[in-house]
């Protein structure tokens, strides 16, 4: 087995499983990659998991593993998080702050926290 590559590519489906989606990798003939219903996001599937595309639909997706004995190369929608794009640690210290202070207002105290924890994230 090798670990995936880094980069988003966009293939194409070819065909769709109640599990999820097989996509043409696109220049390699014959190599198609699995796309699992619990890796897919956005446009591709609904809040309950119901899966949303169809053959022929173009999707981002990135390469997490390629199984070179067995021919499977799986895939996922999320992209690769590099150290520099994660939350940063004091944003996630505040967070804890926060949500530590929070008493019967857990929720809203969490959406608040996550709100400065992403405006800190994006201004650097």
């Amino acid at each position: 087995k090798k670990s995936g590559e880094n980069k988003m590519r966009e293939c194409t489906v070819t065909s769709v499983t109640e599990y999820g989606a097989f996509l043409d990798m696109g220049g390699v003939d014959g190599v198609q990659g699995m796309l699992h219903v619990s890796k897919m996001q956005g446009k591709a599937v609904d809040k309950y998991g119901k899966i949303r595309v169809k053959s022929g639909d173009g999707l981002m997706v990135r390469v997490t593993n390629v199984d070179v004995e067995g021919g499977k190369v799986e895939l996922t929608m999320a992209p690769y998080q590099t150290p520099d794009t994660e939350i940063d640690k004091e944003a996630m210290e505040t967070l804890k702050r926060i949500n530590e202070e929070a008493d019967s207002g857990a929720k809203s105290a969490f959406s608040a926290a996550w709100e400065e924890a992403v405006k800190k994230s994006a201004s650097k």
